[in-house]
């Protein structure tokens, strides 16, 4: 998808602790220097890439916020994301990478943030995404069950979130992610976080907080989801 730079985006803080997204290597298929490897390469999936917002933060660079479609009728891996900074003549003046981690159902959407560390000056960029078809069953779904308080205002500012986790399972999960996306109005993201939970024993409820929550605007709505370990 080809968008405005989004000179608009304001100083507002990056993503915190971290985003689900982040550069890759230039390379990140390794194969570029192996003729041989390229040509017997599995061919990879055109996804849907819809470009929300860029993001100032902290450090250099700004972060690409946006949304990944799986449009086919099968699953999808290996969800990698490229952004190329355009300038006037829709030349590709700089470009950056990422991934979403973890696949996706047919017609499944999924956040996804892109760091552009080293930024250009640009008119416009343009998002696309791509993954491999997955021949694997779906995982089964984490036995956790997420709870949280409605999100409240921090008194230096930002948001915080109080929640709970309870393991329904019978087996302790170790590392799982809450994913939180503030969104606009309209349902764009604002910005994209996660909190790395600590080990949820079998039967057993894990509480969390997570804070320093900031955006460029009000968000309309927070989203909270349990994802599987990295």
């Amino acid at each position: 998808m080809i968008a405005s730079c989004g000179k608009d985006s304001g100083g507002a803080a990056a993503p915190h602790p971290e985003p689900i997204a982040d550069t890759m290597s230039p390379d990140p298929h390794g194969d570029s220097g192996n003729p041989d490897a390229a040509e017997n390469a599995e061919p990879r999936l055109e996804l849907e890439a819809e470009f929300h917002r860029a993001r100032f933060g902290l450090g250099s660079g700004f972060w690409v916020l946006g949304v990944v479609h799986n449009p086919h009728d099968q699953r999808v891996t290996d969800v990698r994301v490229q952004v190329q900074l355009l300038d006037e003549s829709q030349a590709v003046v700089g470009a950056a990478e990422g991934e979403v981690d973890r696949s996706l159902e047919p017609g499944e959407r999924a956040a996804m943030a892109v760091h552009v560390a080293q930024p250009v000056a640009h008119e416009q960029l343009q998002l696309d995404a791509t993954a491999l078809a997955d021949p694997h069953a779906a995982a089964e779904p984490l036995p956790l069950r997420l709870t949280h308080e409605p999100p409240q205002r921090a008194d230096l500012g930002g948001w915080y979130i109080l929640g709970k986790v309870e393991n329904t399972g019978s087996v302790a999960i170790e590392h799982a992610r809450v994913e939180i996306q503030g969104l606009d109005r309209s349902g764009q993201l604002l910005g994209i976080d996660w909190l790395e939970l600590d080990t949820v024993p079998a039967g057993g409820t894990l509480e969390f907080d997570v804070g320093d929550l900031r955006y460029e605007e009000t968000p309309a709505q927070f989203l909270l989801e349990i994802r599987p370990p990295l």
